[in-house]
């Protein structure tokens, strides 16, 4: 879907704000053409006083029923969709113990389900949609299924007041604020999240932007500034808004805030949350939020350096992959396709949608723990795959996914450098990529794009490498070829040892000089083979040494010419050929020189 971005001189429009009711005009942020759930075009307003971004057209949406999509986005949100880690990032100051939580618009209900595993404390939802009954049948989760209201019951008031990602839903935050208070306790503390509409500018990457104006659904994006406006305005004395990555993480209290409250996620508990989890008494009853709680555990564990431990967890998730989906996670190779966008109740049929993220997170555990850079580069590369198709499916519904445009550059740069290590030929492959926009081939921003070189050039200079001073030089490549197809033929280690052998086997046996000849250029073109300057020249060299034994000297001169360079006199076998070159008076089968000595004699 496409966004237009407003010229100076657009016009402004008259709108009462949502947040500080000024009338306006206001000046547009951004339209989205025919992405409005009821006008042709959704556009977005800046407040010309609080800077809040609001919609034109604030419908609230019908979030009590299901849609055709329902049960795949729900099974993509379990399996990575929803960042437990990112959701966990306001509530680090919470430590076990005794404590209660409301969570309002609880969703699935993670927020509620950590308070009371991890932190042992008590939690009730709100929540009128399916996904909060999917959370009291698979999590067993107190959740009502209706709305919070300025009228709802309120027998007691709560330490915490927790309302992620739901203020962008409703058309006037405000009075939804106020009723939030209610829930909380004199001292209590009411924590939010909700994107931050203060980085919708063009050059913000597509995978961000999407998720942040979701058209349709988002109707009011807040700054921090215009955050920090309502909440005061809703009787808050304390607040504190910070920005991190396109979201607000939000404090407000009518007493001053706890220390802490600005400290990030609690990375221990976490992972003891994950693991109590994946316990048998507390296992979840699908098995793809099984599949989504073992993932999360498994990133965890591998970014924060407990690589025996990620190991075991991801030898659990191998056989229920395989058995769901018929997807072997222990080889990486067969998950080298191209990218195959299909709907969304396909691919997650077809896959789970956690398998760019797992296949990330493997590549790193195998590069750091197993030092293996041939199968590390291997995983990276169905990584970056299966991230382009993840991000293809959701563009097609007008989405994207943050973690996919994070994670496909940086799987990119580690199959490069892997592939370069082990003395891969990677200036081709960069030039494609370099070719291509963020709608083609990896589908990289343009600021990933162009630092690319760059960082596997400082990459392979720290390594020592004398591959990062021929980074730079430009090399051709061929008509039609494209980086998708040339990642594929590089980074598959099984199909480029084969390949290698047939090549070696084939020239080193055959016992006619011009089909030596004829496999040598087939193995110098071979895609599996052709990135690999090594491996072609030891095929040149092989195919020389075969030569002279053939007595095809003539030949064996033309390989030298074409391939050879001084370097070769220091391999035995190939001087000695080079030398039984040397010694012969005429390039020619040593039977036809000595038959036309003898003719001479005569």
């Amino acid at each position: 879907m496409d966004i237009r971005w407003p010229s100076a001189d657009a016009p402004t429009i008259a709108a009462p704000c949502p947040v500080c009711g000024d009338a306006g005009p206001h000046a547009p942020v951004l339209t989205v053409p025919w992405g409005g759930p009821h006008d042709p075009d959704w556009v977005l307003l800046c407040c010309r006083q609080c800077t809040v971004r609001f919609s034109t057209d604030r419908t609230v949406g019908d979030y009590s029923h299901d849609t055709g999509i329902f049960i795949a986005a729900t099974d993509l949100y379990l399996e990575m969709g929803a960042g437990l880690d990112v959701m966990l990032e306001p509530m680090g100051w919470l430590k076990p113990g005794e404590g209660c939580l409301l969570d309002i618009g609880a969703n699935i209900g993670f927020i509620s389900d950590y308070a009371e595993v991890a932190l042992g404390w008590k939690a009730k939802g709100y929540d009128p949609s399916r996904s909060a009954e999917l959370g009291r049948t698979w999590l067993g989760l107190d959740i009502v299924p209706d709305y919070f209201t300025e009228d709802t019951p309120l027998p007691v008031t709560y330490d915490v007041v927790a309302a992620f990602e739901l203020l962008e839903h409703v058309p006037n935050p405000v009075p939804l604020l106020k009723t939030l208070s209610r829930g909380l306790s004199d001292t209590g503390v009411l924590v939010l999240t909700t994107p931050d509409g203060g980085v919708l500018k063009p050059e913000t990457p597509a995978s961000m932007m999407w998720p942040i104006i979701s058209p349709g659904s988002h109707l009011i994006l807040f700054t921090a500034a215009s955050m920090e406006t309502a909440l005061r305005a809703a009787g808050f004395t304390h607040v504190s808004v910070t920005p991190v990555a396109g979201i607000l993480r939000i404090h407000a209290s009518r007493v001053p805030l706890p220390a802490g409250v600005g400290d990030g996620c609690d990375r221990a508990l976490l992972r003891e949350y994950l693991r109590r989890r994946l316990t048998p008494e507390r296992m979840p009853k699908y098995d793809r939020l099984e599949n989504g709680f073992r993932y999360r555990l498994f990133k965890e564990l591998v970014n924060f350096g407990f690589p025996d431990e990620a190991q075991e967890v991801f030898k659990r998730m191998v056989p229920q992959v395989r058995a769901r989906f018929g997807i072997d996670l222990d080889d990486p190779e067969s998950l080298m396709v191209p990218p195959n966008p299909v709907d969304l109740e396909e691919f997650t049929r077809r896959e789970p949608g956690n398998l760019m993220a797992t296949l990330h997170f493997k590549s790193i555990l195998v590069n750091n723990a197993d030092n293996d850079a041939a199968r590390s580069a291997c995983y990276a590369a169905a990584a970056v795959l299966a991230g382009v198709t993840l991000r293809q499916v959701l563009q097609r519904l007008s989405m994207d996914n943050g973690e996919a445009g994070t994670a496909i550059p940086a799987a990119l740069r580690l199959a490069l450098q892997n592939l370069a290590v082990q003395g891969a030929d990677i200036r081709p492959l960069l030039t494609l990529v370099e070719a291509t926009d963020a709608t083609t081939g990896f589908m990289l921003t343009p600021t990933d794009r162009d630092k690319l070189r760059g960082d596997l050039k400082a990459t392979l200079t720290t390594l020592g490498m004398r591959e990062a001073e021929t980074l730079d030089q430009p090399v051709a490549v061929a008509p039609g070829d494209d980086c998708v197809t040339r990642l594929i033929n590089l980074a598959r280690p099984a199909a480029y040892q084969a390949a290698r052998q047939t090549a070696i086997d084939t020239i080193g046996s055959n016992r006619k000089p011009a089909k030596v000849l004829a496999l040598l250029d087939q193995a110098v073109g071979d895609p599996l083979l052709r990135d690999w300057p090594a491996t072609v020249t030891l095929c040149a060299k092989v195919a020389l040494i075969r030569l002279v034994r053939l007595r095809a000297h003539r030949l064996a001169a033309r390989v030298y010419e074409r391939w050879g360079d001084p370097s070769w006199h220091g391999d035995a076998p190939v001087a000695a050929a080079l030398a039984l070159m040397a010694e012969s008076r005429y390039p020619l089968p040593i039977r036809l020189y000595r038959r036309l000595r003898q003719r001479l004699a005569a």
